[in-house]
């Protein structure tokens, strides 16, 4: 499946839910990965997307090994969390923005 633009996936990772909803003027996406390894990588994976992609680091905060960014960049935020669960690292993205001029009907897959 496709990635939130401006928000690619660390490589080798498997997305497992991805659901998009509209609510008012704003279209919320959450967005769903898992892969194997450490947290590192993931981690610096991302810090370096927010930065290429031009995303500016609203707040940090890391919580019993669970990293969460907020992220704006324009008139987009995100929520991306990053944590490790025994042998996986799973990242949650919750992006929120307004609803494009071209969107037509929105399903869930």
């Amino acid at each position: 499946g496709e990635d939130v633009p401006g928000l690619p996936r660390f490589p080798g990772m498997m997305r497992v839910e991805y659901r998009q909803v509209i609510v008012g003027d704003l279209l919320e996406t959450e967005v769903e990965y898992v892969v194997e390894g450490s947290l590192e990588p993931v981690h610096d994976h991302f810090r370096r997307v927010f930065d290429e992609e031009g995303w500016n680091v609203a707040d940090l905060q890391v919580f019993q090994g669970e990293r969460t960014f907020f992220v704006v960049k324009d008139d987009r935020e995100a929520l991306v969390e990053l944590e490790s669960r025994g042998p996986l690292v799973e990242v949650e993205i919750e992006l929120t923005e307004p609803v494009p001029d071209t969107a037509g009907t929105i399903t869930e897959p």
